[in-house]
C-alpha cells in the first residue's frame, strides 16, 4: 500500500508542478517534467514487473521448445512407424505368396499321401481278396471233393451190398492184404 500512495504523490507533485506556470503557451521546455516523469514512472513498472514477465516469458519459452521437441519425437516414432508399415506391406505380398507357395506343396503332398494311401488299401483290398477267394475256392472245392468221394463211397457200398459176389471178393483180398 505504501508503494501505491508513493506513486500517486508523485504523479500528482508532478502534475501540479507543471501546471504552475499560469497562462503562457506550451514550449519544449515545459514537457521536460512530464518526459522525467514518465521515465521514474516507466523505470519503476520496468523494475517491478521485469522478473514477472521474464518468468512468464520463460515458462512460453520452456513450454515452446517441450513442445517442439514432443513434436520431434513424435514425427521421429511416426516415422519410424510407418517406416515399418512399409515394409510390412512391402513384405506382405512376398509373404502372401510363401504361404501360397506352401499351401500348394502341402496340398500336393497331401494329395500324393492320399494316393498312396489309395492306392495301397486298394492293392491291400485286392489281395484280401483274391485270398478270401482262394481260400472259399478251396473249401468249396474241399467240400465238392468230400460229397463226390462220400457218393461214390455210397455208391460202391450200394453196389457191394447189392452184388453178393464182389462182397465176398473184396473181403477176402482185404483180408489177404491185413495178413
Amino acid at each position: 500500500m505504501m508503494k501505491l500512495s508513493l506513486i500517486f504523490s508523485v504523479l500528482f507533485s508532478v502534475h501540479a508542478f507543471t501546471s504552475e506556470g499560469g497562462g503562457h503557451h506550451g514550449s519544449p521546455g515545459d514537457l521536460i517534467f512530464p518526459a522525467i516523469n514518465f521515465l521514474i514512472l516507466a523505470a519503476f513498472f520496468i523494475w517491478k514487473l521485469r522478473p514477472m514477465f521474464r518468468n512468464i516469458f520463460q515458462k512460453k519459452h520452456t513450454n515452446i521448445k517441450e513442445s517442439i521437441e514432443k513434436a520431434k519425437t513424435l514425427k521421429f516414432e511416426a516415422q519410424m512407424n510407418l517406416e515399418q508399415q512399409e515394409k510390412k506391406n512391402a513384405n506382405l505380398s512376398s509373404t502372401l505368396h510363401e504361404i501360397e507357395d506352401r499351401a500348394e506343396k502341402d496340398i500336393q503332398v497331401y494329395k500324393e499321401h492320399v494316393e498312396k494311401d489309395t492306392m495301397e488299401r486298394i492293392a491291400k483290398l485286392k489281395e484280401d481278396a483274391e485270398l478270401k477267394v482262394e481260400n472259399q475256392k478251396s473249401e468249396f472245392l474241399s467240400k465238392i471233393n468230400n460229397e463226390l468221394i462220400n457218393e461214390i463211397i455210397d455208391g460202391a457200398k450200394s453196389k457191394i451190398k447189392s452184388e453178393k459176389n464182389l462182397k465176398n471178393n473184396i473181403e477176402s483180398k482185404l483180408i489177404e492184404r491185413i495178413q
